[in-house]
């Protein structure tokens, strides 16, 4: 990836929109650091450099859809996991427990 500068009216914009994002959603400042909220932010910037300006309404799953994802995704770690710790726990006659 080439680093490019952006025009600082470019900067301003981005700037009130995470402003934006924190008061209006009541977020932390720190989600702009957040790994995740910069993986997510570059995939939006290089969708709309493949397909161009899109709504965000067309682009985004529907909450539901995206919670469904998740416990899916939950699923699947908490079983690979699972496999992982077993062995484990069978050398050392151990159980485990989350609050989860």
């Amino acid at each position: 990836m080439t680093k490019k500068t952006f025009p600082t009216v470019a900067k301003q914009v981005t700037a009130k929109k995470i402003i934006n994002l924190v008061y209006k959603d009541l977020h932390s400042f720190d989600i702009i650091v957040g790994e995740g909220f910069r993986e997510f932010s570059q995939e939006m910037i290089n969708i709309s450099a493949t397909y161009g300006c899109l709504s965000v309404d067309n682009l985004f799953s529907h909450q539901i859809t995206i919670s469904r994802n998740i416990i899916k995704e939950v699923e699947l770690i908490k079983s690979k996991l699972a496999i992982k710790l077993k062995d484990v726990f069978e050398l050392v006659d151990g159980i485990f427990t989350t609050n989860m």
